[in-house]
């Protein structure tokens, strides 16, 4: 892959916070929800997801499918969640300046309407000496259509960032 991409090792991947998401937090797919079943009840679960990632001289695409079932062994409740997100990136400088966008949705439970969060998201990112020393600049904006108590409708955050490695 790096003959494909001249400045090595630099892609628009790394640009945007990349949090692993733990579905049974209370802010993940089945902790949001685990209201809905008996406490202290067996809860059997399954997962799945296809990913894919494509890189060309500068420009990169790549996208994420997920879904998700939970079913209580005694409520006999089911919970289906689903999610994904496309991103695509191009480096205006080459091996200087990329720029890259974001859309991503997850439907806590499809059994509820109007449940998702969706969030859509711009990066910009500058390389000084490729990974060693960039800077970061990330614009994005969520919306949840059902709130939890305390969260906003709607939510904005701007977070410019350095990265430093010898």
């Amino acid at each position: 892959m790096a003959a494909l991409v001249p400045c090595g090792a630099i892609s628009t991947d790394t640009g945007f916070d990349a949090i692993a998401l733990n579905y049974t937090a209370p802010t993940g797919w089945l902790g949001r929800n685990v209201k809905l079943f008996t406490t202290g009840e067996d809860v059997a679960i399954q997962e799945g997801g296809l990913e894919g990632q494509f890189k060309w001289h500068g420009l990169s695409v790549q996208g994420e499918y997920y879904v998700g079932q939970a079913e209580g062994k005694t409520s006999r409740v089911r919970l289906y969640s689903y999610g994904y997100y496309g991103q695509a990136g191009f480096f205006i400088l080459p091996c200087k300046l990329d720029v890259a966008a974001r859309y991503s949705l997850v439907d806590y439970d499809r059994n509820v309407g109007n449940d998702s969060v969706s969030i859509v998201s711009a990066v910009s990112n500058y390389y000084f000496r490729r990974n060693s020393l960039k800077v970061t600049f990330d614009y994005s904006r969520t919306h949840r259509q059902r709130p939890l108590p305390g969260e906003p409708l709607n939510d904005q955050s701007f977070i410019i960032q350095a990265q430093l490695f010898p």
